[in-house]
């Protein structure tokens, strides 16, 4: 299973060079920048989808009374996405990113039931409401808020001044002719 995960912001950089001298540097800068914060998705954020405010925070699919109910009952818990912790353990385990300077991956590998969504077994407008699909945990497990995004954004920001930093600035030399 793969999730996309956007974390592009608009970054405003003011340059000691010319841009144009620059260009190799920046795009550089920019993919390891969004593969920090990628980094830091993995490591801070995604933690919270598995707590119980989590619902709230992320806007999740409501669940049924029976599935909350056996969560209560046989596992003691009442954390979202997860029924047993198998799903957060192997997520939490392993995520590659991957990507260019304008879109960031981060590969994770799960169980196969985060990419299952149940059929829809209705029958037209009359019988819509009476059966829910089953909630889509992938996209669940990659939602954001924008307090999310704009902590991914200042980690990605950080990052690239942090490069940019270590440059020495060169004086221009023009030639007067």
């Amino acid at each position: 299973m793969a999730a996309t995960l956007k974390i592009w912001q608009e970054v405003e950089i003011t340059y000691l060079r010319h841009p144009a001298k620059m260009i190799g540097f920046t795009t550089k800068w920019v993919k390891e920048g969004g593969m920090a914060a990628a980094r830091y998705w993995h490591q801070n954020i995604m933690a919270r989808h598995f707590q119980v405010g989590a619902v709230s925070r992320y806007k999740y699919q409501q669940r049924s009374f029976y599935t909350e109910k056996k969560k209560r009952e046989e596992y003691g818990h009442q954390k979202p996405i997860v029924m047993k912790g198998e799903a957060q353990r192997d997520l939490e385990s392993n995520m590659i990113p991957t990507g260019t300077s304008k879109h960031i991956r981060g590969r994770m590998k799960g169980p196969w039931y985060l990419g299952y969504r149940r059929p829809f077994k209705g029958r037209g407008k009359k019988y819509s409401g009476s059966t829910r699909l089953s909630p889509n945990l992938k996209a669940e497990i990659v939602a954001m808020n924008q307090k999310d995004a704009d902590e991914m954004a200042a980690v990605a920001r950080r990052y690239i001044y942090m490069k940019y930093a270590t440059l020495r600035p060169r004086p221009e030399k023009h030639r007067i002719a």
